[in-house]
């Protein structure tokens, strides 16, 4: 996530703005199927094209929401790889810049002019390119050059077809990451002699895993509170050991039986029920496997040792090694005093002589799995969470699979990310204020808090009323001084009606399906065109990130090379802060490559 303009009128570091690690995977591609409803365009001009109501001097515009995109990408001269059917080439700011509306395979777009069968001139293309209509915008040649209009008329006058591509090789695009950039030990890592090591970490827990205020964010959690942990799993030698190193944040106590406790061999079909229970033992800094790497720091090591399985369980390959830590912080060294200092935490499953963590949980006879094929999110997927007091925050959980370096980033982003720009309080009780963030919602801010758009990481909702809590977004077309993005200070937006109409499904089953139309009402100046915005999900941000650029292309088939009518086209994109080509990843049309804070407002 990135904060600019567009959100709250500053920026604020990179550094205190976390991306979310969360169990779904997704693939970077700019879809071919959104756009903008309204009116303008004709069938000899690639604009856009539909229906709707436009006026002037403040009076109200309408229009049909459907996600649509509208991004001008910064293409970079030369150095994207090309796309290729049977040896015509389509330029790339074509294909970043147009193909969100105007499809260049598979079936047309019904809703835009048709490229190919485009019949104007040379120059009535350009013009219309060049000139924008109501809701399409005007590309300057600093985006898409002369030379690039030539070659696309050429392409979609001169015979092409919606034929196949060829796969592109990566060319002048500048890779996200590289493995120097690499700086934490694997996750899971064999040893010469076969010892599997697991590295993980986690956050308190206020109950038990499925019970209530397992998932929710008890007060003060980005305090004191997180933890890793290192797995030694010894079954692949032939011994009957696993060794588990607690490496928590803050000090643990030591008073009476306030001891860490290491649960143990979940009792199968329960759910809350270990059939181990012991205190763990303090260690020192030599015991401390090298796996742990030099980055994390962590106030205090204590060691446990497995060494016996119960009745009716083992160490064999294949079967889970359950444990859930019971912890108890040292009530002096708490940055809020007075504050809770005794949690549970997550129900961890090692899988035994294979190693990393697994959510298929084997031990809860109500909701066992998630097995393999549900898995959204591969190894980040957490456990099933069935308490109806906490299924709200299902997507807003760090990943299964989060590293020590990064835990008590992930608390601290999240406060942030649950903070009020203007207030500095947090939007869930018993957190202090955060001073340091107050007042920082400039002028032009859309809302005062993330967390205001973004419910609960998931997506937003249609308009009722704009204001600092609306979830949508208004992207403004030849809107003169109203600029790209109506504000809040410049009018108002409301939901005018729906419309509703039946669908026939590839089956037969016929749907109702219903779109809001959604009415702007400047106070002064006309509104040419919009597109209105739900704010999306944050789910796999994190995720998105860490792909290769060879992984995102490899899935694009751009010009569907195999002709199964499914095609993705890269976004190419200059970043901000180095002018390198890249690849967008993210936002309405992928129009950012990563979670830094330079880039344009969207």
């Amino acid at each position: 996530m990135s904060i600019s303009n567009s959100h709250f009128g500053k920026f604020l570091p990179r550094h205190s703005v976390v991306a979310l690690l969360l169990p779904l995977g997704l693939i970077a591609l700019a879809c071919g199927s959104g756009g903008k409803s309204g009116p303008g365009g004709n069938s000899n001009a690639p604009g856009a094209s539909g229906s709707g109501t436009t006026t002037t001097g403040g009076q109200t515009s309408t229009a049909g929401t459907d996600g649509g995109g509208g991004i001008v990408a910064m293409m970079p001269t030369g150095g994207a790889p090309a796309s290729t059917c049977s040896g015509a080439a389509v330029p790339e700011a074509i294909i970043s810049t147009c193909s969100g509306c105007h499809t260049i395979t598979g079936t047309p777009n019904s809703r835009y002019p048709d490229l190919y069968a485009f019949k104007g001139t040379v120059d009535q293309f350009k013009a219309q390119v060049r000139n924008g209509g109501k809701l399409m915008a005007a590309y300057p040649a600093t985006v898409i050059a002369d030379a690039d209009l030539d070659a696309a008329f050429t392409y979609f006058t001169g015979g092409s077809t919606r034929g196949t591509a060829v796969a592109p090789a990566l060319g002048g695009i500048a890779p996200l990451f590289t493995p120097a950039d690499v700086v934490n030990p694997p996750v899971v890592t064999v040893r010469a002699d076969g010892v599997i090591v697991t590295r993980g970490a986690g956050r308190v827990r206020g109950r038990h895993e499925k019970e209530g205020t397992f998932a929710s964010f008890e007060p003060h959690y980005f305090e004191d509170r997180t933890y890793g942990f290192i797995i030694e799993d010894f079954t692949p030698t032939g011994q009957n050991l696993i060794r588990a190193t607690y490496l928590p944040h803050n000090m643990p106590d030591h008073s009476g039986n306030r001891i860490t406790n290491w649960r143990s061999w979940k009792e199968r079909a329960g759910n809350a029920t270990f059939q181990f229970n012991n205190y763990i033992p303090d260690a020192t800094e030599a015991d401390v496997p090298p796996e742990a790497g030099k980055l994390f720091k962590y106030a205090f090591v204590q060691q446990y040792n497995e060494k016996t399985a119960p009745q009716n369980r083992s160490f064999k390959v294949g079967e889970n090694y359950e444990f859930e830590i019971g912890i108890f912080i040292d009530p002096a060294t708490m940055t809020t005093k007075g504050s809770r200092d005794s949690y549970y935490t997550d129900c961890f499953r090692n899988k035994n002589g294979e190693g990393g963590l697994t959510p298929n949980n084997q031990d809860y006879a109500m909701a066992p799995g998630p097995v393999p094929e549900a898995r959204g999110g591969g190894d980040t997927t957490v456990a099933w969470i069935l308490d109806q007091q906490d299924i709200g925050e299902s997507i807003g959980q760090m990943a299964l699979n989060i590293q020590p370096e990064n835990v008590q980033n992930f608390v601290e982003g999240r406060r942030l990310f649950h903070t009020d720009f203007i207030t500095g309080e947090h939007s869930e009780l018993g957190n202090q204020t955060f001073k340091e963030h107050m007042n920082q919602a400039g002028p032009l801010y859309a809302t005062t808090a993330c967390t205001n758009c973004h419910l609960h990481n998931g997506p937003g909702t249609t308009v009722t009323t704009f204001s600092e809590s609306t979830s949508m977004a208004f992207k403004l077309y030849n809107s003169g001084d109203l600029g790209p993005q109506l504000r809040l200070q410049q009018g108002t937006a409301t939901m005018a009606s729906t419309v509703t109409k039946d669908v026939m499904l590839g089956d037969g089953t016929t749907v109702k399906l219903t779109r809001p139309v959604i009415s702007l009402t400047p106070k002064t100046g006309t509104v040419g065109g919009f597109s209105a915005r739900v704010a999306r999900k944050l789910v796999g941000l994190g995720l998105l990130e860490a792909l290769t650029e060879e992984t995102i292309l490899s899935h694009a088939d751009r010009l569907d090379c195999d002709k199964n009518g499914i095609s993705g086209r890269p976004n190419y994109i200059k970043d901000p802060e180095t002018g390198a080509l890249r690849i967008g990843r993210m936002g309405w049309k992928a129009e950012m490559s990563a979670s830094g804070t330079k880039w344009p407002t969207r």
